[in-house]
């Protein structure tokens, strides 16, 4: 019987082999560098939670009311000391979506600083540079990051994407150092960063219905509640990544209203 020999194994050239190194150094330069962004955004998250919960701790309070409901209660000094560009704070019971506001002097710098001015990705809600800041704009425009690692910042306004959603969360509240206000959802659609979703002022009536009904014609939910021409109202906007590959957009209208007893 012979025997079976084994086929000796090709040798790879001196070229292959500086190849073969080159792709594997490559390969793991890429590994260790998504390692490196993977453990660096977890700690920036982490670094943001903690920032807000801090925030949160030191200078809001909810206190129980004799009829057993409870409201919230803000140390507006203390926040405009931290940072005086402090404008009001939004809430929305049930969600994650519960910060402070700020209105600086561009729409750039809060893109990815914190309430206190710690550079993050995280960033901070903040209302457009164009609106005056006070909410007594037509609309006013406000911008946050949907994080996707952890449910920080606006990304649960994208829900709005389900009717389900909007159907435990109908009512909104934004605080601010004069007035408590409600804002009501009424209508949120995709669109992309250059889409023209956002207008500011409006020449008559007729224009901020015709505005309002583009929202309400593209809207992924739908709402119980009216606009009407005399009303003023929010825009929250936040990116998405699911609808659109490059510059998406989730934009939801709401009015916004003084809360009862204001």
């Amino acid at each position: 019987m012979s025997e079976n020999k084994k086929k000796p194994k090709k040798k790879l050239s001196k070229i292959g082999r500086l190849i073969m190194d080159f792709i594997l150094v490559v390969s793991l330069a890429i590994a260790c560098f998504s390692g490196y962004k993977l453990i660096t955004g977890l700690l920036s998250y982490r670094e943001a939670k903690k920032s807000y919960d801090d925030v949160r701790n030191q200078y809001m309070e909810v206190r129980e009311k004799e009829d057993e409901s409870s409201e919230r209660v803000f140390d507006w000094d203390k926040l405009r000391q931290t940072n005086p560009d402090v404008a009001g704070w939004i809430v929305l019971e049930d969600s994650s979506i519960d910060y402070p506001i700020v209105h600086g002097a561009d729409n750039e710098y809060y893109l990815y600083r914190l309430f206190d001015g710690t550079y993050n990705p995280s960033g901070t809600v903040f209302i457009d540079a164009e609106n005056s800041g006070d909410f007594s704009d037509k609309n006013t425009v406000i911008y946050g990051h949907h994080m996707l690692q952890e449910p920080l910042m606006f990304a649960d306004v994208e829900k709005y994407k389900d009717q389900s959603y909007y159907e435990t969360h109908k009512v909104m509240q934004i605080y601010t150092p004069t007035l408590t206000y409600d804002v009501y959802p009424i209508a949120g659609k995709y669109d992309v960063g250059t889409g023209g979703y956002i207008q500011f002022y409006f020449g008559s009536d007729e224009e901020f219905m015709n505005y309002v009904q583009t929202f309400i014609d593209a809207s992924t939910f739908k709402s119980e509640e009216a606009i009407e021409p005399s009303d003023k109202i929010v825009l929250l906007s936040t990116c998405e990544y699911n609808v659109h590959s490059v510059d998406g957009r989730y934009a939801m209208i709401a009015k916004i209203v003084p809360a009862k007893g204001e």
